[in-house]
């Protein structure tokens, strides 16, 4: 698949355990296509915590047709560390639970007809070029019996939760028919998008349950 072609998920639930050093990935996928059919990743029972599940910087990869689920009240996982809660660097990014990661201005990367139930201080870290989020929806769930100590360990659990669903990082990428929600009042999510880009188009995006929908900034850092 080096050199182009479709992957495909036959439908079915598919449990993976990823860890602060354990992830998928995608370096070598470079005009691929990774297409669900309706087909599930869900964390798995005995997973405790980690970084991301997907580290893309492959170029002209598609991932379409998938849900990923936490599986938040089925694992061992707790509550992400937000930025002002982590003692340590190594003690944020291993909890930072995010699900796709793209850190390297990978060009062309589109992510289309994803679902999302996470609780990742970032569900999707995208930093590229010329890419595309079209028809995605973020569902913001946490735990339904967190742990006492992610209650009351920091300010940012008790009102509101540092998070920015979606973090950009970018240029040329538009982002279309995207949903956030949340629904839950023990943890209100802070921010559904912020976006440090130049050249990039929202458009029909719905934000519902959060306590910023986006935060937009001209950045001197999309044009790296």
């Amino acid at each position: 698949l080096k050199g182009g072609g479709t992957l495909v998920f036959p439908v079915g639930t598919y449990y993976v355990k990823p860890s602060a050093t354990n992830y998928v990935n995608c370096s070598w996928a470079n005009n691929i296509t990774l297409s669900g059919n309706n087909a599930t990743i869900a964390i798995a029972p005995d997973t405790v915590e980690y970084k991301q599940l997907f580290l893309i910087s492959g170029h002209g990869l598609t991932i379409e047709n998938f849900t990923f689920d936490s599986n938040i009240d089925n694992t061992q996982m707790r509550v992400p560390v937000s930025s002002e809660d982590a003692t340590t660097e190594d003690m944020k990014d291993q909890r930072r639970q995010r699900i796709i990661e793209i850190p390297d201005f990978a060009e062309k990367v589109v992510l289309r007809n994803l679902k999302f139930n996470n609780c990742g201080t970032q569900t999707v870290y995208y930093k590229g070029l010329n890419g595309l989020i079209e028809n995605c929806t973020f569902n913001f769930v946490t735990p339904t019996n967190p742990q006492e100590e992610d209650i009351t360990q920091g300010t940012s659990y008790i009102n509101w939760y540092d998070v920015s669903t979606l973090f950009m990082v970018g240029k040329d990428t538009t982002v279309r028919d995207v949903r956030f929600i949340s629904d839950n009042d023990n943890f209100v999510p802070n921010t559904a998008i912020e976006a440090h880009v130049t050249d990039c188009t929202f458009d029909n995006i719905y934000v519902d349950g959060y306590i910023k929908g986006c935060l937009l900034y001209t950045s001197d850092a999309a044009d790296e």
